[in-house]
């Protein structure tokens, strides 16, 4: 943990961890928890319960260590190696309790710093525990405590994001890679829940000024075993909080399921201006 990568959110100055307090050159302080984060959202007040909470992140961290989303991680850090220069730096925008910059982590060691935020403090005290190489902290994606300029490549998984934030954080040069679900992606899930009412969505994003400089897809199957496995999937979709409860119940006498993941991949750059000599 060094925490240098992150600016105060009170002025924006440079951080530096003493101790285990970080502090800017203005005297404002912030605490590493115990659980080796750091809160930098100021908007937050006091007693506030903002993004995932623990059910639901316990329910997504479930899901995810059975393996179904690594071959989507694995892409993602194939991306990395691609895109990000040996000795960068890497943010996790929405990160959750951090499957998938963990994942990278992994995979390609001290070749880069990694960074990870999110609003939802119940994911970060569990993304804090898992690998002290990363630095979590608590984040507002639409005011980010990061000074501009300084992010070679940035991953934003389903999550919530301000693209003029992206912008200013990127390095000249830099790329965002963001992952939206495809047209069929949870397609059986969905068929099983709405019947002959189901039908593919599609999502259209503008990332200007982001230049897209690559558009792929991640299309695979997967098995659930369990009726615990599905209920652990739905727990992570929308489908759980907005659907009746009359139509989730056709779920309950499932057991298994073959299931599509069907993931938009865009890869969005940041160019440099290039300034006409005279």
């Amino acid at each position: 943990m060094k925490f240098d990568k992150f600016s105060c959110p009170v002025c924006g100055a440079s951080l530096v961890l003493e101790g285990r307090t970080c502090k800017c050159g203005n005297g404002h302080c912030f605490d590493v928890a115990r659980e080796n984060y750091v809160n930098l959202n100021i908007s937050q007040k006091s007693g506030e319960k903002i993004g995932d909470n623990k059910q639901m992140i316990e329910a997504r961290r479930a899901f995810l260590q059975l393996g179904h989303y690594q071959p989507l991680a694995d892409k993602l850090a194939d991306l990395v190696g691609q895109y990000c220069p040996m000795g960068g730096t890497i943010l996790d925008l929405g990160c959750g309790y951090g499957y998938y910059i963990c994942h990278i982590a992994a995979r390609h060691g001290d070749s880069y710093r990694y960074l990870a935020a999110d609003i939802s403090k119940e994911a970060i005290k569990i993304g804090g525990k898992l690998d002290t190489c990363i630095d979590f902290c608590v984040a507002n994606s639409f005011d980010l405590p990061i000074p501009s300029g300084s992010i070679d490549v940035l991953i934003c998984v389903f999550a919530p994001y301000a693209t003029d934030e992206i912008y200013r954080v990127l390095k000249e040069d830099g790329v965002a890679v963001f992952v939206s679900p495809a047209p069929y992606h949870l397609w059986e899930l969905k068929q099983a829940i709405y019947g002959d009412k189901a039908y593919p969505k599609s999502f259209s994003v503008d990332f200007e000024p982001l230049k897209s400089v690559q558009n792929l897809q991640l299309d695979y199957a997967f098995e659930l075993n369990s009726h615990r496995e599905i209920d652990s999937l739905l727990a992570m979709t929308p489908y759980l909080y907005t659907t009746p409860k009359k139509l989730l119940q056709r779920l309950e006498k499932i057991e298994k399921m073959q299931i599509r993941a069907n993931f938009d991949i865009t890869i969005v750059k940041k160019l440099t201006i290039r300034r006409k000599i005279l």
